[in-house]
């Protein structure tokens, strides 16, 4: 018994890894850097007259942390509360109502998109702009018509409340903490 339960939380754990990897790394590594290698400009926002490209630099720098913290902490609150990843084929087992998604109902895509601003920002690409503003309408889309309802037949009831509370994109400055909660505080 002790075996095939070490044996689960290993293949758990890989799903999960797998799972959170996979996408990050394409969206705000692999894709960024084929775009900026196509417009051939790796150069960064310090060939900007002092003190802007610090300034530009340590703002770009800021929200590439603050966007990996929110999506971290959104991936770990998946795994833990929800059992499951962020990727469609390893879905959560539980409607996850802690932490940032009791703020936002999209923490993990909402600190990708705060990711590209800062490298936006960081390489003064417009190459990249144009593929922020893809991924935003790509992103909407696709939670809109795809997520969202797959959410409502999966949670049904429960999901329905929390979208009425807890808005899609930009976080409300109280939490919601839905009724069937026993822990408000997290």
């Amino acid at each position: 018994m002790k075996n095939q339960q070490k044996e689960q939380c290993s293949r758990s754990m890989g799903i999960w890894i797998t799972g959170i990897l996979i996408f990050p790394v394409m969206v705000i590594g692999v894709i960024p850097l084929c775009i900026l290698w196509s417009y051939g400009n790796f150069r960064i926002s310090t060939y900007l007259p002092l003190p802007w490209n610090l300034l530009v630099t340590a703002i770009a720098l800021l929200l590439l942390m603050a966007g990996f913290i929110l999506s971290l902490k959104s991936c770990l609150l998946f795994q833990k509360v929800g059992r499951g990843t962020p990727v469609p084929w390893f879905p959560p087992e539980h409607l996850v109502v802690r932490g940032v998604y009791r703020r936002t109902r999209n923490p993990m895509l909402s600190g990708i998109s705060i990711m590209i601003i800062g490298e936006v920002l960081f390489f003064l690409s417009f190459g990249l702009l144009i593929y922020l503003a893809v991924f935003l309408t790509g992103t909407f889309i696709c939670i809109a018509y795809k997520e969202e309802p797959t959410l409502q037949r999966r949670f049904g009831d429960e999901y329905t409340l929390y979208k009425q509370n807890v808005p899609r994109w930009i976080p409300s400055l109280t939490p919601w903490v839905p009724p069937w909660d026993d822990n408000p505080v997290s």
